[in-house]
C-alpha cells in the first residue's frame, strides 16, 4: 500500500504545470525561492506551495544556509524522473527538448 501512495503523490506532483516548471528550473542546479520567483514570474506563495508538494513527493530536497532555504532535485528520485521525461519526449520531437 505504501508503494501505491508513493506513486499517487509522484504522479499528482508531476501533473501540475507549475511544478514541472519548478523542476526544470532546478535541473540547472540549486536555487532559493527568491531566484525561482524571479525566473518563473510567479507569486512567492505559489512557488512555496508547489515546492512543498514536490518535497512531499520526494522529487525535491531543501537545505538551510543562513537566512535562505535552497532547493534542488532529489538525486535518487527527482533527477531520474526529469531525465526519464526528457528521454521519453525528446525522440518524438525534431528539435531537442530542454526540461
Amino acid at each position: 500500500m505504501e508503494r501505491k501512495r508513493f506513486f499517487v503523490r509522484l504522479f499528482k506532483a508531476l501533473s501540475n504545470e507549475a511544478r514541472l516548471d519548478l523542476m526544470m528550473q532546478l535541473e540547472d542546479g540549486e536555487k532559493n525561492v527568491t531566484e525561482l520567483v524571479r525566473s518563473l514570474r510567479q507569486k512567492q506563495s505559489s512557488v512555496s506551495h508547489n515546492l512543498h508538494q514536490l518535497i512531499q513527493a520526494g522529487l525535491v530536497k531543501s537545505r538551510h544556509q543562513g537566512a535562505f532555504r535552497y532547493y534542488s532535485l532529489e538525486a535518487s528520485v527527482g533527477v531520474p524522473v526529469v531525465q526519464g521525461m526528457r528521454s521519453y519526449v525528446q525522440p518524438s520531437l525534431k528539435a531537442p527538448v530542454r526540461m
